[in-house]
């Protein structure tokens, strides 16, 4: 569990230095895959290390609800772009750079 846990954990730093360097570098597990280790993680770790790692997964998730809501709204720009303007300011593709920070 604990090195479930260390690799999730380093996937995770290693994604968000990509994203800020703007690099490439070495392949990391994607969201789901950390997803996975946490739940193994959880699964097997003492009741001492749980909050860490649910805090963790809720990172994760929220970062998953965030893109799919980015996504949802691409494609209704993307069908209809005169909805745009409908939108409201601050929509979610401000939350993501919000969570981002």
């Amino acid at each position: 569990w604990d090195v479930a846990a260390a690799v999730a954990a380093a996937a995770d730093a290693a994604s968000a230095t990509q994203l800020i360097s703007g690099g490439g570098g070495g392949r990391t597990p994607g969201p789901e895959a950390r997803q996975k280790l946490l739940s193994f993680a959880l699964a097997h770790c003492p009741p001492g290390r749980m909050p860490g790692l649910l805090a963790a997964w809720q990172g994760l998730e929220a970062n998953r609800m965030v893109a799919a809501a980015v996504a949802t709204e691409a494609a209704h720009l993307t069908a209809d772009p005169a909805a745009s303007s409908r939108w409201p300011v601050g929509s979610s593709s401000s939350l993501l750079s919000e969570s981002a920070a």
